[in-house]
């Protein structure tokens, strides 16, 4: 059994049902914006860009909710990771992602919301880097991905955890992440309100297509994040 390291957020000690109940709030909240289609919001994945931006940030602003799912404690230390890391960043880098092109914790997590495509890159043994996409869920102010325990990707986390993550929309947005991989065990209480944001995002019926997958989360040492417009992807 993998457990979340020490030091991880304590999902044991979510209201579960409080989480799918927000959840849910949410989502609806957000597919009215785009003619009631959830499919529409989830992952921006049959809607243009632009429109799947507007749709997916809009709402939230506009009944003021705050990040679903995360905490208080989540947010700060998500915009403690993102200071370090700007702080930590080159030269070059910090001409680029401009205070004026950074997101905050807050739009972060309001902005993420549903599934997001994230390329994903592991260590083979020579050292070599190998990058795939993967569905990214980012939940608890971390991302969170799947796949085949046989898979190479998994085989690399196991023996090699370091990875790096990169979502990005066309121009408008990156958010870049450095870290390592804690693979998780989905059907421990540990995982329980992770489980349901994914019954959530994918339908109950598709946890037990999944019982048997690999999941793991993102323990991240440096995250940046660009936005050509900050405030017309995650409202002001």
């Amino acid at each position: 059994m993998h457990e979340v390291v020490d030091g991880g957020p304590d999902v044991a000690s979510v209201d579960v049902d409080a989480v799918v109940g927000r959840v849910t709030g949410t989502v609806q909240g957000l597919a009215a914006g785009v003619a009631g289609r959830r499919g529409e919001i989830v992952g921006c994945r049959t809607t243009g860009q632009r429109a799947c931006f507007a749709a997916a940030t809009a709402a939230p602003y506009e009944i003021g909710l705050p990040p679903v799912h995360e905490t208080d404690d989540d947010r700060r230390q998500l915009q403690e990771l993102l200071d370090r890391s700007y702080e930590a960043a080159g030269a070059h880098l910090r001409s680029i992602t401009t205070p004026q092109r950074r997101l905050s914790a807050d739009q972060l997590c309001r902005l993420l919301v549903g599934v997001q495509v994230m390329d994903l890159a592991t260590v083979t043994a020579s050292g070599e880097p190998r990058v795939a996409p993967v569905d990214g869920l980012f939940f608890r102010a971390r991302w969170w991905f799947g796949s085949s325990p046989e898979s190479v990707r998994f085989q690399h986390i196991r023996r090699r955890p370091a990875v790096s993550a990169s979502h990005t929309r066309g121009e408008d947005l990156a958010v870049v992440t450095h870290g390592r991989a804690v693979e998780i065990d989905l059907a421990d209480e540990s995982t329980a309100a992770f489980r349901a944001y994914y019954a959530e995002i994918y339908g109950p019926g598709h946890l037990a297509q999944v019982a048997d997958a690999a999941y793991a989360f993102i323990e991240a040492d440096r995250m940046y994040t660009f936005a050509h417009d900050p405030k017309g992807l995650a409202g002001p």
